[in-house]
């Protein structure tokens, strides 16, 4: 308000459409934010890119295709129990495979920025790791691996590596 009178000084959009499942819209995705001004002018304009435009899982049947952290993992499993027999007592159906498979940690995760200079920033990441005293195995979900970004001629890489204090 400037003098009691409403002054519309600039309009925020977003602009989102799916990923897909089997050609089907299963989650909503950031595409765009474009910011005008009070003459519907755009001022600036913000694109988001994906590591992929499609979802590996489906929530209505892939419950149980699930690592021990929660992610999905594909494995054709009915149940979750990850032990075929539990104290001398076989469990039908078999063990679970509950193990993490990181190619589709990716799906649906944000991959660039792209800013109204037409710079960019761009995000790689790479699976959690634990060592288990004598191996190096996946964990649930993902870290940053490097953020690269580029403006101008100019291009900055920032790469980050993980370990434990053991050193691995």
């Amino acid at each position: 308000y400037e003098n009691g009178v409403k002054t519309l000084i600039k309009v925020i959009k977003f602009t989102y459409t799916y990923f897909q499942n089997n050609g089907s819209n299963v989650r909503l995705k950031l595409d765009k934010v474009t910011i005008t001004d009070e003459f519907t002018t755009t001022v600036e304009e913000y694109n988001f890119d994906y590591w992929s435009n499609t979802i590996s899982r489906n929530d209505a049947t892939d419950n149980e295709k699930k690592d021990f952290f929660g992610y999905y993992n594909g494995k054709p499993n009915t149940h979750l129990i990850p032990v075929s027999n539990y104290n001398g007592v076989s469990i039908t159906g078999g063990a679970a495979d509950r193990s993490t498979v990181d190619t589709y940690m990716k799906d649906g995760v944000l991959k660039r920025i792209t800013f109204p200079n037409k710079g960019y920033t761009e995000f790689d990441y790479e699976t959690n790791k634990y060592n288990d005293g004598t191996n190096e195995l996946y964990a649930g979900g993902l870290r940053v691996k490097s953020i690269k970004s580029v403006t101008g001629g100019n291009s900055f890489m920032k790469r980050y590596e993980y370990g434990s204090n053991a050193g691995a």
